[in-house]
């Protein structure tokens, strides 16, 4: 079986990459999506950034970003 050398750097690079430093809005109580990815299949942690008033038109939603290991 040939392998390209594009294909090789990238599965490389898909292995290496243990966590996904990404940007979400996430549900307030349950930090879905950002808990599914970044903590259960990375290892890192989802932390919200939730303002103190609750925005009428998003109740639910807060920014959250993952922090890696």
């Amino acid at each position: 079986m040939k392998l390209s050398v594009i294909a090789l750097t990238t599965m490389l690079g898909l292995a290496a990459a243990e966590c996904y430093e990404g940007f979400w809005y996430a549900d307030r109580n349950t930090r879905e999506p950002c808990a599914a990815t970044c903590e259960v299949q990375n290892g890192g942690k989802c932390i919200l950034d939730c303002p103190e008033e609750i925005d009428p038109n998003f109740p639910l939603l807060c920014a959250a970003t993952c922090q890696c290991p």
